[in-house]
């Protein structure tokens, strides 16, 4: 899939604290948490195409990764733990081969689960 692609800048967020550009730099993991949900509220369909980028290449099956995050119920099913992943940027990890997350895109993910992951 796409997100196994490496982007031109950075692969990963690594352990939590640094995206790891291809010269091999630490990039600071900068996502603030937003505090307010905004009207209207965003769907899962805000954030479907996201998951799909960023996460499903390794989460696409039971037997690939912990959890399979490929529709929307196994998704909000596990929103507070990707909520935290998102928060220290441990996810995608800098193994995982693909681009890393933008700090905008963890925002939407985080803004929509804050929001009470509606479908």
């Amino acid at each position: 899939m796409a997100a196994c692609v490496s982007a031109s800048l950075v692969v990963g967020c690594g352990k939590g604290t640094a995206a790891v550009a291809d010269s091999g730099a630490e990039l600071a993991c900068t996502v603030v948490p937003p505090l307010e949900c905004p009207d209207p509220a965003p769907r899962y369909q805000d954030v479907e195409s996201i998951f799909s980028q960023r996460c499903v290449d390794c989460h696409f099956g039971a037997e690939e990764g912990p959890w399979p995050l490929t529709e929307y119920r196994q998704v909000a099913a596990w929103a507070e733990l990707v909520r935290a992943d998102l928060l220290n940027c441990s996810m995608p990890p800098a193994d995982a081969g693909g681009a890393a997350m933008t700090d905008q895109e963890r925002i939407a993910i985080l803004t929509w689960i804050l929001c009470g992951s509606r479908e």
